[in-house]
């Protein structure tokens, strides 16, 4: 696959590009067209069910915490549980798939999920939520940098393989909030129904897997040794691509954890389906923003996704003083495609700069990065709502995002000032 390599030119750094990967080996070994797109397609699938399994619980919370009479404060710590699990997974597995291949830890983030799942189906109190999100953050940790390591080599397009990336994550959120709203509101038994449907398709995705190509050959693998994160040597250019996804995240965890809660309270909308519609919008959005500005630079992407997210953020300021549904949906398509495209822009830019023999390992830093934001955003949130109401608490993240927002963008435009000529990132993820 392409690409680029930091290279020191003159004393200044530059960039060269690069055909090189797994893609190429696969190739020189045999392996055909038809057998890399059915694999590839499989390793989509497997992100698109873990994320959708992982979601089911959005619209469910408020019946769980009415059941098992739980509090916000516990609500919190059951989010905690996942992010805990999940970072730890991330720089544990993410070694471990540069050292076994990406195959065997893709099919144990599946088996974890279907776990989870069961958890769930069969959860007779609180304790068992809590062990069914550990299960899962273990799931997502093992699959992040796995899977995104996967798409790229079968692939072997970066700005592809990021596209079908956020499309997975973003769509299967989406599916997985909206199909438990749909069938706790519509079908019987509302706490097992999705969790069945769960399992079913996360079988389909192990067998899928199976029988993919592993996409890492033997050649290009590297001994495994649990480490500290690691960084790239462009370090300082890598932080700030995984900031741009970071902050985004953040806007995520509220769509997630909270968004469902402001509608039923702050609305009145007592409907699992219509209440989890704005998270579904949000995600669903930001999937079709990504397929069709595709083309679009990498820095672009990151910059123009940023400034929507601020959009985004200041409707929602507004949604609860007002109690105005169309401001929340308005909030919801901005802050959808922004974060659809800062992901886009986001991965495109911190791949250019991962050296292909660690890029397991990397991207489990930049994941891990990601998600202590997606928690950070969601436990501060949950825990300041339990001194303030919780329009106020969104009102103060939402502030505090948004500010980041503004200082990530003013540093992006920075360095693409200083930056050379050829070290714009977007040649070197366009279709060949």
């Amino acid at each position: 696959m392409k690409i680029w390599v930091w290279m020191c030119q003159n004393g200044t750094l530059g960039i060269k590009s690069e055909r090189l990967g797994s893609l190429t080996s696969l190739q020189q070994g045999g392996t055909s067209r038809a057998t890399l797109r059915r694999s590839f397609a499989a390793v989509a699938y497997a992100i698109a069910i873990i994320l959708a399994s992982s979601n089911l619980l959005t619209p469910l919370y408020g019946t769980y915490q009415r059941i098992f009479h739980f509090s916000p404060l516990t609500l919190t710590l059951i989010f905690a549980t996942y992010v805990v699990t999940l970072i730890p997974a991330l720089l544990l597995f993410g070694p471990l798939a540069d050292a076994i291949g990406r195959r065997p830890l893709l099919l144990a983030a599946l088996f974890l999920t279907a776990v989870a799942s069961l958890l769930l189906a069969m959860a007779p109190d609180t304790s068992w939520l809590f062990a069914a999100r550990a299960f899962q953050g273990l799931g997502v940790g093992m699959l992040s940098g796995a899977g995104s390591a996967a798409l790229i080599e079968l692939g072997g397009d970066i700005r592809r393989a990021a596209l079908v990336t956020s499309a997975a994550l973003t769509g299967g959120a989406a599916a997985g909030a909206l199909l438990a709203g749909i069938l706790a509101q519509y079908a019987p038994a509302p706490l097992l129904l999705s969790y069945l449907v769960s399992i079913g398709l996360l079988v389909l995705a192990m067998l899928g897997v199976s029988i993919m190509v592993e996409p890492l050959p033997r050649a290009q693998r590297r001994p495994w040794r649990p480490h500290l994160p690691q960084l790239p040597p462009a370090r300082w250019s890598f932080l700030l691509a995984t900031a741009v996804f970071a902050f985004a995240v953040g806007v995520n965890a509220l769509f997630l954890t909270l968004i469902p809660g402001y509608v039923t309270t702050l609305l009145h909308i007592t409907n699992l389906a219509l209440a989890v519609a704005p998270v579904a919008i949000y995600f669903s959005l930001g999937a079709f923003a990504e397929m069709l500005l595709r083309k679009q630079p990498a820095r672009r992407s990151a910059l123009l996704g940023l400034i929507l997210l601020i959009f985004g953020l200041i409707a929602i300021v507004f949604t609860g003083p007002t109690q105005s549904i169309l401001l929340l949906l308005i909030g919801a398509v901005l802050g959808g495609i922004g974060q659809g495209l800062a992901f886009l822009g986001s991965l495109a830019l911190a791949d250019a700069l991962i050296p292909l023999d660690r890029r397991g390992s990397i991207l489990a830093t930049y994941y891990a990065l990601v998600y202590f934001s997606f928690g950070a955003t969601a436990i501060g949130v949950g825990w300041l709502a339990t001194y303030l109401d919780l329009n106020h608490a969104v009102q103060v993240f939402a502030v505090v995002i948004g500010s980041l927002c503004i200082i990530t963008i003013a540093l992006l435009l920075r360095s693409s000032r200083q930056a050379m000529p050829r070290s714009d990132v977007a040649p070197a993820v366009q279709n060949k």
